[in-house]
């Protein structure tokens, strides 16, 4: 056994295809098996020693699938034989079962694999049983936690240090490259960068510059201030000619204060005069409008007469009429004959009524209602008669062990009808018997002595249905009992019911009788009344003849009335014409004076012109005049004030309101303040961009600095890459390739600090804009950024190609030489010098001729990796071989499967011997 450390065995027990299984790790071996037996299954499962989190690992199925393959009982176990710092250690990974979703737990105990420990015979040992025989081993769960320090070295109890990091902080790229190459699975060369970038890291001086967050504050500042110092500097001229336009605005606006004083003067005497004409023509309205109200007056008493008169005339118009219309209706109207007739008809009343005094008086809707439930009942207590013993009354008291009285209380709230239906076939269907009854109790339960409650109401007794007689379901004698009663009550309906149906077809022609009678009392009332009536005609057309004269003349004197209303309307219209006409004028003068802006008061009044001075002062003008001359003045202000607040906001706009104040005279002040301290904030400017660049100097240093030394390591992984010979090729090597333009801004900057920059001149504002470019430009700078990487390989003619990526190098032999070699290298950048042997896997190797695979295999010796290799046919690439074969199939792999072979005549290809003729069994 050797002392270098690493796994030296792994051991599958109900695990995957295998039964059991058990292979050496310390020196390179190969599968020898046909597809899909199961070489990947074990080779993969060194996934569970060396990395900590499942959801990284890779396998060809889903993970849930994975789990329930390889931890199908809780008696699958996965072992490593290990040695570490500390000497042999196993750690295993055990099945925790369907049970708990196919999970499993990591353990570990000191000590090498004994096979008893595990198996009894060939019978799997309950976990319980494998942990008591280890308690002696320190048997310890393994958490993923506790498994990546293990395996750095850096766990306090459990100390593995089978991945022995330069930096722990590499653990996650050691993961991606063992799981990468396991599958040997496409690695950009942007990938590459990052991977060389973490495992150098510990080596760099920075990998990373943040120039927003460490130079943000400063570049804003001093950006601001040269805008500052730019925006003053181009707008000096604007502030020079708002300055003028701002007292040409204030000389015109003492103007429009005189023209206003003297406008109010003018207005004043106008509106005086415009209101006494609108008072003179409302008083004239008032007397018209009394004398018009005495007309109006005579007007309705006139009104009120003629509709009188119309009235009357209306009414006995009517009267004449009816009385035409009568005698028309009345022509042959034969009185004796009616009177006759009318006799008859009361005669014939007065019989039906006779023959209906003996008929009962019951309603023939209430009476078949009633027939209807007494038929209703007979036909349920015949069926219940008939089918007492299937009835399920007779059904619960035989099964549901409730008391009558629990019966009669639960049906009084549920039907008491229910208890005789049928159980069975056209009846009740009894789903579940023990649910039934059990409703059942529950609500006889509910009952006691105050009433019915349940967890939904609580009903008191005095509103409880009475509940029915269980008795009678006992006695058929008394069911027959009720049904001859029913019978005899419902004969005596039925003749009720023709007795009544008789009555009203005798009660119809009754009312009948009736109606013609009261129809000929009516007409022989008209009639009398209309022989009376025509006795007066003659009186009714002389009083017509009246009413019609005595209404013309109304009339008359109505539209004389008319025609002196009118002209009263017409002269009070012509004064409210007079109002209107001064309210319009007096308006209109309201209208000119309020579209008067009064004179700004921007001036203080000390500083207004004396009208006596100025060049509008004037005797009385009319107002019209006046209204002339002051919008003549205040468009002149008006032109003058919206040039100055142009100017004022074209240099707010310019500035972005950084000298606006509280009002004019401030932000004027403040301009003129920022102009005359220029010269300082062009000082403080320079002085500022010197630190920036000072700062940027020392970390893009380092940024330029830890290029240098990744290209160093770049140069190290290529002398080892130049001494492998792979396939035909004449050499493989990995190309760094600058971002020119970005180091080039970072090595101008780095110029910079050893020149004099601001010395002024166009120079100093190139220089200016370059850091600020750069700054824009790249806010983040990192190291990854600087370069780019490329594979580049030469074949045996001389000429060279590049790759960005391991994905197609030439035939997939070479292509996959390269993918394992490049994988490997990157691995042991990772690792400390010959401190631990780590395997790996190489599956179908028939894909690679001798030449690489012999490459691959004394490649990864020499840098302390196992291979372990895989194909359906035996090569001699290694000395151990291990044959795989499944019966039914399951699979067991022990040293009975192994083979080794006796190199002693290495021209003897075909010198394969079964372990026991060379290698004897452990």
């Amino acid at each position: 056994m050797t002392a270098q450390r690493g796994p030296q065995r792994l051991i599958l027990i109900r695990s995957g295809v295998y039964d059991f299984a058990e292979i050496e790790l310390d020196e390179p071996l190969h599968l020898v098996a046909a597809n899909n037996t199961g070489k990947t299954t074990l080779i993969a499962a060194l996934q569970f020693l060396y990395l900590d989190n499942f959801q990284q690992m890779y396998f060809a199925h889903s993970r849930d699938a994975t789990k329930r393959y390889y931890f199908a009982h809780p008696n699958s176990f996965i072992m490593f034989e290990c040695m570490t710092q500390v000497g042999l250690r196993v750690v295993g990974v055990r099945g925790l079962g369907p049970g708990q979703g196919y999970g499993f737990q990591r353990f570990t105990y000191e000590g090498a694999f004994e096979r008893e420990d595990f198996l009894d015979g060939r019978v799997s040992r309950s976990w319980e049983d494998v942990r008591t025989r280890l308690l002696d081993r320190r048997l310890q769960n393994l958490e993923a936690k506790d498994l990546h320090r293990a395996l750095v070295g850096s766990h306090s109890d459990v100390v593995l240090g089978l991945v022995p990091l330069r930096s722990a902080a590499t653990y996650e790229s050691f993961g991606f490259l063992f799981r990468n190459l396991l599958r040997l699975s496409h690695l950009p060369a942007s990938e590459l960068i990052n991977l060389l970038i973490k495992v150098n890291q510990h080596e760099l001086s920075r990998v990373a510059v943040d120039l927003r967050r460490d130079f943000e504050d400063q570049y804003r500042t001093a950006k601001q201030q040269a805008a500052e110092v730019e925006e003053l500097a181009a707008v000096e001229p604007h502030i020079e000619t708002a300055l003028s336009t701002i007292e040409k605005r204030d000389n015109a606006q003492a103007a429009c204060i005189v023209t206003w004083q003297q406008l109010q003067v003018a207005a004043q005497a106008e509106h005086k005069r415009l209101t006494e004409n609108l008072q003179a023509a409302v008083d004239d309205e008032q007397r018209l409008a009394d004398e018009l109200s005495d007309v109006e007056q005579r007007r309705t008493e006139l009104d009120f007469a003629i509709d009188d008169h119309n009235r009357r005339a209306a009414v006995t118009r009517a009267e004449i009429a009816h009385l035409d219309e009568l005698r028309e209706r009345f022509a042959q109207f034969d009185a004796d004959v009616q009177r006759r007739r009318r006799t008859d008809l009361q005669a014939q009343f007065e019989d039906l009524v006779g023959r209906l005094h003996g008929l009962a008086d019951d309603d023939l809707a209430r009476v078949q209602r009633e027939l209807d439930r007494v038929r209703s009942g007979l036909q349920r207590n015949r069926q219940l008669l008939a089918n007492l013993a299937d009835a399920a009354v007779t059904y619960l008291r035989q099964r549901s062990q409730l008391s009558d009285e629990d019966l009669e209380r639960v049906f009084s709230m549920i039907h008491p009808d229910l208890l005789r239906v049928r159980i069975g076939a056209d009846g009740a269907d009894v789903r579940d018997e023990a649910g039934l009854f059990a409703r059942l109790r529950t609500i006889a339960a509910s009952f006691d002595k105050d009433g019915y409650c349940d967890d939904t109401v609580r009903l008191p007794a005095s509103v409880l249905p009475e509940p029915p007689d269980l008795a009678v379901f006992s006695e058929p004698e008394r069911i027959q009992e009720e049904v001859s009663q029913l019978e005899r009550r419902a004969h005596i309906l039925e003749q009720k019911l023709q007795d009544i149906r008789r009555r009203a077809e005798l009660e119809e022609r009754r009312d009948q009788a009736d109606q013609q009678i009261k129809r000929l009392d009516r007409d022989l009332a008209n009639y009398a009344d209309w022989r009376e009536a025509e006795e007066g005609r003659a009186e009714l057309e002389e009083g017509l003849v009246d009413i019609e004269r005595t209404l013309a003349e109304l009339v008359e004197q109505r539209d004389a009335n008319t025609q002196l209303r009118d002209r009263f309307k017409a002269d009070i219209a012509e004064a409210q014409r007079r109002q209107k006409r001064q309210r319009e004028q007096i308006q209109e003068l309201g209208r000119k004076l309020d579209a008067l802006e009064p004179p700004p008061d921007m001036l203080d009044s000390s500083s207004a012109l004396d009208p006596s001075q100025s060049e509008l002062a004037v005797g009385e003008l009319p107002l019209d005049t006046l209204l002339g001359r002051f919008h003549k003045m205040t468009s002149k202000y008006e032109r003058y004030f919206q040039e100055a607040q142009t100017h004022l906001k074209d240099i707010d706009h310019r500035t972005t309101s950084r000298y606006a104040g509280k009002d004019e005279a401030s932000t004027v002040e403040n301009l003129i303040e920022a102009r005359e301290a220029l010269d300082d904030q062009r000082q403080a400017l320079s002085e500022l961009w010197q630190g920036i660049v000072r700062g940027l100097h020392r970390e893009l240093q380092d940024l330029r600095n830890s290029l240098d030394k990744l290209k160093q390591q770049v140069s190290r992984l290529n002398r080892s890459l130049g001494a492998r010979q792979i396939s035909n090729l004449a050499g493989l090597r990995l190309v760094v390739r600058e971002n020119e333009r970005l180091v080039a801004k970072i090595d101008t900057v780095l110029e910079w600090e050893r020149a004099p920059l601001f010395v002024g001149g166009r120079a100093a504002q190139e220089s200016l804009q370059s850091i600020a470019n750069l700054l824009e430009d790249y806010p983040q700078l990192r190291l990854e950024q600087l370069f780019e990487l490329r594979f580049q390989i030469e074949d045996a003619s001389g000429a060279k190609k590049s790759f960005e990526a391991l994905d197609r190098i030439e035939s997939q032999g070479t292509t996959t030489t390269i993918k394992v070699i490049i994988h490997l290298e990157l691995l042991r950048m990772l690792l400390e010098e010959d401190r631990a042997r780590i395997p790996f896997f190489l599956d179908e190797v028939s894909v690679l001729d001798d030449q690489n695979l012999r490459g691959i295999i004394e490649h990864a010796r020499q840098m302390n990796f196992v291979p372990l290799v895989a194909s359906p046919d035996a090569r001699d690439c290694v000395d151990t071989l291990y044959f795989l074969s499944a019966s039914e199939g399951r699979v067991v792999l022990d040293c009975r499967s192994r083979m080794r072979l006796d190199r002693q005549d290495e021209d003897e290809h075909d010198a394969l011997a079964r372990d026991g003729e060379v290698v004897h069994e452990r």
